[in-house]
Formats: C-alpha cells, structure tokens, sequence
C-alpha cells in the first residue's frame, strides 16, 4: 500500500472546456480507478487526484471585464461548466481545487516566502502575451506586417511603439505587447546545473522520453534569464498580493502550480519527511500538455527546490489533438465539445474512443466515428451482446459451476486435452482452437503486463490486448455454435463455450473497469459477480471467483445502439 497523488493542470475557465481537457482528465481518472482497485488480499493504494481551475490573471481580468461582470463572479459561473465536465464524464476527483480558495491563497504566500531568498526586484521590459500569461524573449517575437512575419530590429526601442502594430511570439503564435516595469524575479539559473542533475539521476522523472531528451537539450544549451514572478498590482489587479508588498501581484503561474501542494495540505506539513503530506508529494504525477512543459518541467521543480520542499514523483507530457487530421480552432468551428458526444453517445463510449485512438508521443487524430464505433460496435454488439447470447438461449450457470473449479485447479489454464477435443465433433475446430490459444495469450500478457502498462499510461497498448481478448470470445462462441449441439455427449463443450465466453466477458470488465467504469460495472452486476471480486485484480484470470451468471429467456438488453443520423 503507498499514497499516491494524480493532478491535472488546473484549467483556464476563460471559455467552456473542450476536448484537451477532457483527455488530460480521463488521463488522470483511468490512473487514479488504476491505483484503486485491489490486487492481492484485498490490498488498496491511498488515493489523491485532484483538479480545478486557474481563476487569476490578466486574461480573466480582461475577459469579466469585457462581459460587464463581476470577476469573482464570472470566474465562479466559469468554474462550474469544469466540474459538469468531471461530472458528466464520470471523472471521480478528490478535490475540485479553485486559485480563489483561501487555504490556497494562503499557501501561495507560504510558497513565496519560502521562496524570498531567491527572489529580487528589478526592472524588466520584454514582450508580454495576455493568452499565455509569460513573456518572451524577442528573438521569438515577430512584427505581423501585410501578412508576413519580421523579425525586430535590434536598434528600434519598441517601449513606445504604436498600439495598432501587431507583434506575436512564434512559440505559440498569441499576439505580444512591450512592457516596462519593475517586478520581482527569481533566480532560473541558481537551480539550472542543479536541475540538469536530477533529471539525469531519475531518467523517469519526465515522460515519455522524447519529452525528457528535449527538455535537457533545452536546459543544457540556452541560457535561462532570471524569471519574472509578479506584476505590478495596477496593471493586474486581480491576483494574489505579494506578500508585504501590495503593489505587486504574485505571478499566475507561480499561483496556479502552487495548486498541488495545496490540494495536499499545508506547505509547513508537506515540507516534513515524515508526514503523510510529504509521502503524498513524493508520490505524485502531473499530467500535462506539451505545451506547458517549460512551466511544470524547468519552473515547478525550480521553485520546490528553492522552497526545500520535495520534487513529485514524475510528469507525464501528453501531445494534442486535432479533428479528423485538421488542426482545432474556433474559426474553423471545428473544436471538439466532449459534452455533445457523452449526450449522445455516454461518457464510457468517449472514453474508450479517445484512450483507444491516442498515444503520449504524438499528437491525436479524433473522429466522431471512433465514438460511433466504441458504442455500437465495441460495447453493444461485442460486449453486451456476447452476456446476451450466452444467456438467452441457456443456462450458463450449470456451466460456470462445472468449469470454473476445473480451471482453478488448473490454474487457469486450457489443458492440451481440450484443444484436442475439438478436433473430431466441430467443423470450425481450427479457428475454435485459434480463439481458446488467443484467450489464453490475452489473459496472460495481461496477468503479466497490466499494472506495468497502466502505469506508464499505455492506456492503448492495454485496450489492444483486450479488444483482442473481446474478439476472441466471440469468436469462439459464433464458430462453436453451442445453440446447434444437440448431442448430450457434447454437452460439456458447449457449456465449456458458454464459460470461457462469459470469463472473457468478467475478465474483460475488471481490467477495463478504470476506462469504461460504468459499463464495466452493469455487466458485472448483471452477470452477478460478486461486488468483492469486480474490483480485484487477483480475479482477473480463468476460473477465479465465485460461480456467477443466470439464465435470461428474455435477453439482456444492458446498453443499446445509437442511431449515427439522430
């Protein structure tokens, strides 16, 4: 048993939630479900996952400004439409953390005192962009003139430059505008050699690896400029004050990544190594997009450093996604509402869909036929429809209570003797005995390899395995045709279809329970499972558990087609 934290990034309620952050949160969800279920004697991991919304910044600022609100209140309306996010995609967080809640306010303070003695005031003048709350240095800023990007010109002073000229950054293409101020800074460069180290020392520390590698030849050759860490307070009111110096607001993202250590408890506990707060900082895992990585992978572990407090077990960095190979944007109207596809579709067959079609090194393809495909064809006609045919037409219970003991004392394994059995009364005993040989193999890589690939977030490489386990039950059930045997003599093969067609149904639903939870869940309640044994991985092979299953004459109809026209 150990503690473990999972943590989305907090997200930016400027604007209702769109698909991106509907994948980093299934992510999440599927590792912390992961970390939940029993493996051995009924044996849990104590979980925190957490997630919320970055509620400060000029961006907010602007954006209730512009809408005539309140800005507590806007950002309080925009908080919600993230927890109906959560809600509706049956995402089961520990805590929904806010930048406005107090405790946090409270900790942010905490993290820069413990801070102060690398940070300093100067003057500072550089491109600021509002979208991404950070400045840039300018040989990554362009002039927009007549549709063509020019780079600036060394001997212009741009401090006074016209309000109608557009200037953008090429890193992520936002517009910047030329400040000149004075603000506090902390010192990059103290903890540069120092982070370098760590990353060498624990090679998992960022993943996947072409993450890590990038990140090291980033850090090794180019210089790192002493970070700006607040604002002054007339320009960006509403944010937390520095402390002892009212005049200056405490910089977003120095706020925001402060949001896990809040979300565990009081900086002064987690900073003690014996604590359960610190065992649960230790074990935590950020899931992040590419695109914030300089943020979580160069600044946060800089900033704990200095604050000596402990560094999170890893980061995980995720590509994005674009829709059907063109990339999202809302003037292609072409952005991705999940909301829209778990109305039609629930939120199991979205989350089978986007975990089935993505991987972490790349960015992702999403069409709204994986979703289609996920529902009618995966989890109606392969799954549900395999629990409805085993049960109409018989009782497999009789089934489950000769073979299941069999197959324990066997430790799970299909003898030689049964392969061969095959071989004189069915017509199709090849390709039967191709899908008992794939059953056998399923379960085992997953007996040998689940909790390794979960772990890593190998989400796809798992749901391979069982869709291949899935196709292999029903493949043995249409070839061996047990509704056509007749003959009392083959009676035992039939009723040995009708078991290992329902154990690749249970075994199938305990190792994809933390990805299609709710399905998961109704077929294992319909098959009668006990509620001990459908979340134990100690149960997830071949004739372990308890007899289970019943006869239905009427069918099981547990979750039905959607029309793609409606």
């Amino acid at each position: 048993m150990k503690r473990v934290h999972i943590t989305t990034p907090i997200f930016y309620p400027n604007a209702k939630p769109h698909l991106g952050h509907f994948y980093t949160s299934i992510l999440c969800d599927v590792q912390n479900r992961y970390y939940k279920l029993n493996k051995f004697n009924s044996v849990k991991n104590i979980t925190k996952f957490t997630t919320g919304t970055d509620e400060h910044g000029m961006k907010i600022q602007n954006a209730a400004l512009k809408a005539n609100l309140d800005t507590q209140k806007f950002v309080d309306n925009l908080s919600l439409t993230f927890k109906e996010l959560c809600s509706k995609s049956n995402i089961k967080y520990d805590r929904f953390i806010r930048t406005t809640d107090s405790d946090h306010v409270k900790e942010v303070q905490n993290l820069w005192n413990m801070c102060k003695d690398d940070i300093f005031m100067g003057d500072h003048a550089g491109w600021y962009s509002v979208s991404d709350e950070t400045f840039y240095p300018a040989i990554h800023v362009r002039e927009l003139i007549n549709g063509n990007m020019v780079s600036l010109d060394s001997n212009v002073d741009y401090s006074n430059v016209d309000k109608s000229r557009t200037f953008i950054n090429t890193e992520t293409n936002n517009n910047v505008i030329f400040f000149q101020e004075k603000n506090y800074f902390f010192d990059l460069n103290k903890y540069k050699d120092r982070l370098i180290d760590y990353i060498i020392k624990n090679p998992d520390f960022v993943q996947p690896s072409n993450y890590k590698n990038t990140l090291l030849n980033t850090l090794k050759t180019e210089q790192l400029t002493s970070l700006s860490v607040s604002r002054p307070t007339k320009r960006l009111e509403w944010a937390i004050k520095v402390p002892n110096d009212s005049s200056q607001s405490v910089y977003v993202w120095f706020d925001a990544l402060c949001n896990y250590l809040t979300s565990i408890g009081s900086l002064n506990k987690i900073k003690d190594p014996s604590s359960t707060e610190s065992e649960f900082m230790r074990n935590t895992t950020h899931v992040i997009g590419k695109d914030i990585i300089k943020f979580h992978c160069i600044y946060w572990p800089m900033f704990l450093m200095s604050a000596g407090l402990p560094l999170p077990k890893c980061i995980v960095v995720h590509g994005h996604w674009v829709n059907d190979g063109v990339k999202m944007s809302k003037s292609l109207g072409n952005v991705v509402d999940p909301l829209e596809y778990i109305e039609k579709y629930g939120s199991d067959s979205l989350r089978l869909a986007v975990l089935s079609h993505s991987n972490l090194i790349e960015d992702n393809n999403f069409s709204a036929t994986y979703v289609s495909e996920s529902r009618n064809i995966v989890l109606v006609n392969k799954l549900c429809n395999l629990v409805s045919r085993t049960s109409k037409k018989f009782n497999p219970r009789p089934a489950v209570e000769f073979w299941q003991p069999i197959f324990k004392q066997n430790q799970g394994r299909i003898t030689p003797e049964l392969y061969e059995s095959f071989d004189e009364h069915f017509k199709e005993s090849k390709i039967i005995k191709t899908a008992l040989k794939e059953i056998e193999y399923n379960t085992d890589w997953l007996i040998n390899n689940y909790e390794t690939s979960m772990e890593k977030f190998e989400y796809q490489k798992v749901l391979g395995c069982l869709m291949n386990l899935l196709n292999s039950g029903n493949s043995l059930f249409q070839n061996a045709e047990p509704w056509a045997i007749k003959d009392k003599d083959l009676f035992k093969h039939r009723d040995l279809v009708l078991f290992l067609s329902l154990e690749v149904v249970r075994i199938f639903c305990i190792y994809a329970s933390p990805i299609v939870p709710e399905i998961a869940s109704n077929v294992l309640k319909t098959l009668e499972v006990p509620e001990s044994e459908t979340l134990d991985l100690s149960f997830a092979k071949l004739g372990a558990g308890s007899a289970y299953s019943k006869q239905s004459k009427k069918g099981i109809s547990i979750l039905t087609r959607v029309n793609d026209e409606d």
